[in-house]
């Protein structure tokens, strides 16, 4: 494929240089091979360096971001790689434009007007050609099924990145009707992925909505109430109901259409209420069976918007109910806070009392230690005196009966001069 212009006289990165050359010289089906070795040197350039800004405008300067815009619409099916190796393309498509600075107006009108709305067209083709090939995949062959969503996935966020870049082409992906096919599919996952896009495009640009044609944003809305109300896969329910919300919250005259437009959608679609059900109108009847389903608050938030009927009197009804969580948040903080201080003090007391129970225990152990050595003591000093006893006992009886006779007369004797003598000193 030709690039468009002599890469000879051309100054710049000489990867970038050699690549432009063999590009030029290669069949189409062998591009999207050669194209991915574009992925280092883009990654080894850190964003918002001089470095990146050089090979970005090499990039444009030599057509290679034009060829990766071409080759996007090929059929990836006979590609080696197939649409693992387009989506990896996607990535390198939306790296290699973020960041891409031009001075020359003529190359900026370009890039506006021609290559960035090309970029967003031929990205979502490719994600619904992805679509198509899960689609016609058998439902139990789940591992390339899986695949095959990731990579489309990747496509997706690739769609995203470069709307961060240049937030005014989410306008081009809202608009496009490969978008609106994506969403209609039925595969659970890719309708969630299609939908947390449109979520990531509304946080890029908070007044994206306003800038569509009512059309396209009814449309959008069409489908996204169809998944809530007929669908009955709950991911895809919860999915809806939160980018609803969103849709409400950024663009308030959907508001007033939610509750206007589909007033009898509930009969329309369903014949099987009671009587009592079929006398409300709106949407109200068909959310209830989601009720209890894992995303209740979104579902509280969309009953209000129906109940209200404006975006003033929801808004306010929103700001009542949140403050009512928050209050309700703030109790039970309030209440835990009260039984972690209460626990503390509790836990306290328990050591403070075995604390106290430890010391009396010692003191009881320190007395009852000390009465045990006194018993002892006294028991060790009365046998000492019985045995000094036995051992007198012993010794008198040993001695002959005179001697015995004469010592007691000795000691009578001496008792009665020590107590003669004590009564005359007296």
């Amino acid at each position: 494929m030709d690039t468009g212009r002599s890469t000879a006289s051309k100054q710049g990165d000489q990867r970038i240089i050699n690549l432009a050359r063999e590009v030029s010289n290669t069949r189409d089906r062998k591009l999207a091979s050669l194209l991915l070795t574009l992925k280092p040197i883009l990654d080894e350039a850190s964003a918002g360096s001089e470095d990146a800004a050089r090979i970005r405008q090499d990039l444009w300067q030599f057509n290679l971001l034009k060829v990766l815009v071409l080759v996007l619409r090929q059929d990836f099916s006979v590609i080696t790689g197939e649409w693992d190796t387009a989506a990896q393309l996607a990535t390198i498509l939306s790296s290699g434009t973020c960041g891409l600075t031009l001075t020359d107006p003529a190359n900026v009108r370009q890039l506006d007007e021609d290559f960035l709305p090309r970029c967003v067209e031929n990205l979502l083709i490719l994600a619904r050609h992805v679509n198509t090939a899960v689609a016609a995949l058998p439902k139990d062959n789940a591992q390339q099924r899986s695949q095959l969503v990731s990579s489309l996935k990747q496509v997706l966020e690739a769609l995203v990145k470069l709307a961060g870049g240049y937030f005014y082409i989410a306008t081009h992906a809202m608009t496009s009707p490969w978008l609106l096919q994506l969403l209609v599919t039925d595969e659970a996952r890719i309708t969630n992925i299609v939908m947390a896009t449109m979520e990531k495009l509304l946080r890029l640009d908070p007044q994206l909505l306003s800038k569509l044609e009512e059309e396209a944003v009814y449309s959008l809305m069409d489908e996204l109430v169809y998944k809530l109300t007929v669908n009955t896969d709950i991911n895809i329910a919860a999915g809806a109901c939160r980018c609803l919300l969103r849709f409400c919250d950024h663009h308030k005259p959907l508001v007033e259409a939610l509750c206007t437009r589909y007033n009898d959608f509930d009969r329309d679609t369903n014949q099987s209420f009671s009587n009592q059900e079929s006398d409300h109108e709106g949407l109200r009847p068909l959310l209830r069976r989601w009720e209890g389903r894992g995303f209740d608050r979104d579902l509280r938030h969309v009953g209000l918007l129906l109940e209200s009927g404006s975006a003033l009197k929801a808004k306010s009804q929103r700001n009542h109910e949140c403050a009512r969580y928050i209050q309700a948040v703030w109790r039970g903080y309030a209440a835990r806070n009260k039984l972690r201080k209460a626990d503390k003090a509790f836990a306290k007391f328990q050591k403070s009392y075995r604390l106290k129970k430890a010391e009396e225990e010692q003191v009881r152990l320190a007395t009852q230690f000390q009465s045990e050595l006194y018993h002892k003591m006294k028991m060790k000093r009365q046998k000492m005196l019985r045995a000094f006893h036995e051992r007198r006992l012993q010794t008198m009886e040993i001695l002959p009966a005179e001697v015995v006779v004469l010592v007691v007369v000795v000691v009578v004797v001496v008792v009665v001069v020590v107590v003669v003598i004590a009564v005359a000193s007296a």
